[in-house]
């Protein structure tokens, strides 16, 4: 089993409730809950266990298909199946709402936050501090973050135990997952993973933007207004890419390495833009 696994050790120092930026801005909501690692690390491995499982059965099943035996264990192993994916149809939506009401809040605390302190005029005393002001910015991300970390549990749990049918589904109706084993059964634990990542490289990404946003505008509902129509903007834009006609190789790209590195690059493209726009401002 694994051990407990301690979030905050493996997490860069801008990001630790300890951090000076985090803790003034979480107040008393410092002591925050954090993201159980151990028991989404569990089921992700036993998930990916399972699909591993699926190339040696899916021969001997076939093999025997015909046996009357055979059929006696496939047909419960069926209704079990179709149960879990009917619970993840109707279960991951929800998450998907929680999630984007993550995504809000922490864009929208974002631009609190900068906003502030430009409303304030303390952004240069800020600057005294020893970190850069990329790094304060990403202290203040990171505490719109920590505000929502029990949800951000609960959706992390929901994309943990209910995606895998979903991925399957998908991959399936867009024939995505190449058909000889054992690289369609990689695919589907390489989504597994995406999955579980991407929540993260998206709050920074929004948190980003609510950056942008707050240092870029005079009025806080135009910061809030400007980080929602982008971060539409770049949902439309990563699913229209999807269906494009596209080689296998550009399509694995798209499914599985767009989602991650796209936000980090919007996000520390804003994060510049930002330090940009406070350091001219300043002059």
């Amino acid at each position: 089993m694994l051990r407990a696994i301690n979030l905050e050790a493996i997490l860069p120092r801008w990001a630790r409730r300890e951090n000076a930026v985090v803790r003034r801005h979480l107040g008393f909501a410092g002591r925050t809950n954090t993201i159980d690692i151990r028991r989404i690390l569990i089921v992700s491995l036993l998930e990916a266990a399972l699909v591993a499982l699926t190339w040696p059965l899916g021969s001997i099943i076939r093999a025997g298909i015909s046996s009357p035996h055979i059929t006696l264990v496939v047909l419960p192993l069926l209704v079990v199946a179709y149960g879990y994916a009917l619970a993840a149809v109707l279960i991951l939506p929800l998450g998907l709402l929680l999630y984007a009401y993550i995504m809000a809040v922490v864009s929208q605390g974002a631009v609190d936050h900068i906003f502030d302190e430009r409303q304030g005029d303390t952004l240069t005393l800020l600057r005294t501090i020893p970190p850069p002001l990329q790094e304060i910015f990403l202290s203040k991300i990171a505490s719109s973050i920590w505000r929502q970390v029990d949800n951000l549990d609960i959706v992390l749990w929901v994309i943990t135990v209910f995606s895998l049918p979903i991925i399957i589904l998908y991959n399936t109706f867009q024939n995505q997952v190449v058909s000889p084993a054992p690289l369609s059964q990689i695919m589907v634990i390489i989504a597994l993973a995406v999955c579980l990542i991407r929540p993260f490289v998206e709050l920074f990404m929004v948190g980003a933007l609510g950056i942008l946003s707050g240092a870029a505008v005079s009025f806080r509902i135009a910061g809030n207004a400007g980080t929602i129509l982008l971060t539409i903007s770049y949902f439309a834009l990563i699913n229209l890419v999807r269906l494009l006609p596209l080689s296998p190789f550009l399509r694995l790209a798209v499914e599985y390495a767009l989602p991650l590195l796209l936000p980090v690059g919007i996000g520390w493209a804003a994060l510049h833009a930002a330090e940009y726009l406070v350091t001219r401002a300043e002059e």
